[in-house]
């Protein structure tokens, strides 16, 4: 499943102007505006969900989804609820809890409480529960919906409803509006306010940003149409909040503002890497998003507070005093709350045990939500499609093109992508068809160099149900295919690896041999494969799994290298079950140019560099700025270790030297990425 890796850095734009209209800006900062993006954003992230999910495993599981919901929201709210009750009772705020009260504040009817009590029966500070409320009467009903639509495949009759519903409640705005209604249901009640969340789905229904494979969602540049739109977006979010009348304001303004947000939002989604939106990536920004909803229970109750007894405090003194208690109060939430809860809500994305003929598949099977639905074992034989990127080597290209005519499990197809712009494989590619190759062969250019472009070249050519990876310099052994395929049916996994055995030229340097820089760690054949051993070069991966990533390779790596990690830790992260096979080995012959120190002294500084920014885009999991700065802390310390050791090591044994210098390599490659350096592995020749 691809992430939408800008919606972090919109929920922080979100929940900082509500938190600065409360910190006393409301004159000039639009907290309303806030709160209306949250919704857009919240019903275009959960109908994603849902369509992924649908398209995954052919249903929508409601009752998983409900108990995600309340391990989001229940804790960190049980929480700040207990709180706000003892800090009301101790009169440190202003206000206490009604039974009515604080059964409307845990039970998410809060806005209508607040509505009909004049923001009476609870702690002063809690007024924000609002919103919450608002969210949640959507999704208890919604959902049901949906779930009873998708399965009739009728997406054009969930638009039209979606859309009728929004100007019903447009509509029913401007009646209230126009006969003097209650400007706080106006601004508060589900019934007037759930528009904003329809927009974000119908902005899901109609681009499915989960299911996208345009590479043109990575690229970091913007059609002059799409920057058109973006201007005209928001101008006529400025002109909403410059329009003060208040006919519009009660009663338009909340529907253009939704409208005016869904251009900004998709085009912050799809165009992440452009410079308009890469600021949204900001770590900081990416912290106070992960942050967003303890933050915002919290930043109410914390001013309330200091207005409370500090009344002499000027502005920016209570604003940056209730900002520091805040985000120290919203980081203990999510590290003692959020975050362990999150683990558990993502053990309910994996899919319940599917019935195959009348049988449970058993279970730890079907590994996670990609696999489900499948069934791996009987039937027609899968198709599969060999696919190799190649960049100026014929001669390599043409012996890897002879071992697969030769294999035990002769493919459906060979998808050949040329990376040169001269079509340096094309002759190769001509004469293997005249000598009649055994299976279809197929040839592609692209000609822009950039190594995720071809490589998602290759996945648009291919058709196979499977596609097996190998690069244009590696030797497969007549039995590679087919044991990747035994060992995917052994173990129904989402993906195989297999080890690249490195074969050194006859008069490498004694000390590369010593060394085995060259070689990778193995493991038993069933094992998972682990985050920081996922690499390509020997892979087969599920179509249908790919077809689930945009692009799928970034192409925002696509010079630097490492986009064949980041994809395979994305897939990782969606749930796949990536296992090796230690049977599967293809041979990799290693060039000259490789055995030479300054090779791999740039090998193991990208690789670092690899590390350091999978590492900030959440490919490891989830780190907070603390564990952050201390893995670029540990990263410095270990350089001058390795530093010392390299020295030390280096007259006794220079093989071993040169490891630890290597070390020193890969952790000044992770500090180097705060700086923007980025090493540029794929341009000019590649040997």
């Amino acid at each position: 499943m691809k992430p939408l890796r800008s919606l972090d850095g919109l929920r922080a734009a979100a929940v900082s102007l509500v938190f600065l209209a409360h910190a006393g800006l409301s004159d000039i900062v639009p907290g309303g505006l806030g709160v209306t993006l949250f919704f857009v954003i919240s019903g275009y992230l959960i109908t994603s969900l849902f369509l992924a999910e649908f398209v995954t495993c052919g249903r929508l599981d409601l009752s998983r989804f409900y108990a995600r919901r309340v391990l989001r929201l229940m804790p960190p709210l049980v929480v700040v609820v207990a709180i706000a009750g003892i800090l009301a009772e101790a009169r440190i705020i202003g206000g206490r809890f009604t039974a009515s009260g604080l059964a409307s504040a845990l039970l998410h009817f809060g806005n209508y409480h607040l509505i009909l009590h004049d923001f009476g029966g609870m702690p002063a500070g809690l007024g924000v529960l609002w919103s919450l409320a608002v969210e949640e009467h959507f999704y208890l009903l919604f959902p049901l919906g949906l779930a009873w639509l998708l399965p009739q495949h009728r997406p054009g009759v969930v638009l039209a409803l979606l859309a009728f519903v929004c100007l019903a409640i447009l509509g029913w705005r401007i009646w209230l509006a126009l006969h003097d209604g209650d400007t706080r249901w106006i601004s508060m009640a589900t019934d007037t306010r759930a528009d904003a969340i329809l927009a974000g789905c119908l902005l899901a229904m109609i681009k499915q940003p989960l299911a996208s494979t345009d590479d043109a969602s990575r690229d970091d540049r913007m059609p002059f149409r799409e920057i058109a739109l973006l201007v005209v977006s928001l101008g006529l979010l400025a002109g909403t909040l410059l329009w003060r009348d208040a006919t519009f304001r009660l009663a338009w303004r909340y529907s253009v503002q939704a409208l005016a947000l869904l251009p900004i939002i998709h085009l912050a989604v799809t165009r992440a890497d452009s410079w308009c939106f890469r600021w949204l990536e900001a770590p900081m920004l990416r912290w106070i998003g992960q942050r967003s909803y303890g933050i915002y229970l919290v930043h109410h109750v914390v001013f309330e507070a200091i207005a409370r007894h500090w009344p002499q405090a000027a502005r920016w003194q209570s604003g940056l005093a209730g900002a520091v208690v805040t985000l120290v109060v919203a980081e203990l939430l999510w590290r003692g709350i959020e975050a362990p809860f999150a683990r558990w809500r993502e053990r309910l994305r994996q899919p319940r045990v599917p019935v195959v003929h009348g049988h449970r598949v058993p279970e730890g099977i079907l590994p996670g939500p990609i696999a489900a639905g499948r069934v791996a074992t009987s039937g027609p034989r899968p198709t599969v499609s060999v696919c190799i990127a190649t960049f100026r080597r014929p001669e390599k290209l043409s012996r890897l093109l002879d071992d697969l005519t030769r294999q035990d499990w002769l493919p459906e197809e060979v998808v050949v992508v040329d990376n040169d712009v001269n079509g340096s494989a094309g002759p190769v590619i001509e004469a293997r068809r005249r000598a009649g190759f055994p299976c279809a062969l197929i040839h592609g250019l692209q000609p822009r160099q950039n190594i995720s472009l071809t490589r998602n070249r290759t996945v648009e050519l291919a058709s196979g149900e499977w596609l097996a990876f190998i690069d244009d310099d590696e030797r497969a052994p007549r039995t590679w295919l087919r044991r990747l395929m035994e060992c995917r049916e052994r173990t129904l996994a989402d993906g195989v690896l297999g080890p690249v055995l490195p074969t050194l030229p006859a008069d490498a340097p004694a000390w590369i041999r010593r060394g085995s820089f060259h070689h990778w760690p193995r493991m038993p054949t069933g094992t998972r494969v682990p985050a920081n051993r996922l690499r390509f070069g020997n892979v087969l991966l599920s179509r249908r799994l790919l077809a689930q990533q945009a692009g799928p390779f970034d192409p925002a790596c696509g010079l630097t290298g490492g986009e064949d990690g980041d994809l395979l830790n994305r897939l990782r992260l969606a749930g796949a079950k990536l296992v090796w096979c230690d049977e599967a080995s293809v041979i990799e012959p290693v060039d000259p140019s490789r055995t030479r120190l300054g090779w791999l002294w740039r090998r193991a500084l990208r690789g670092g560099q690899d590390h350091a920014r999978h590492l900030l885009r959440g490919r490891y999991g989830t780190h907070g700025a603390f564990g952050r700065a201390l893995y670029f802390l540990r990263a410095g310390v270990q350089a001058l270790l390795a530093a010392g050791l390299a020295l030390a090591t280096m007259g006794a044994s220079r093989h071993q030297g040169i490891h630890w210098l290597l070390r020193v390599s890969a952790n000044l490659g992770k500090l180097s990425v705060l700086a923007g350096f980025h090493h540029q592995e794929y341009t000019g020749h590649r040997p």
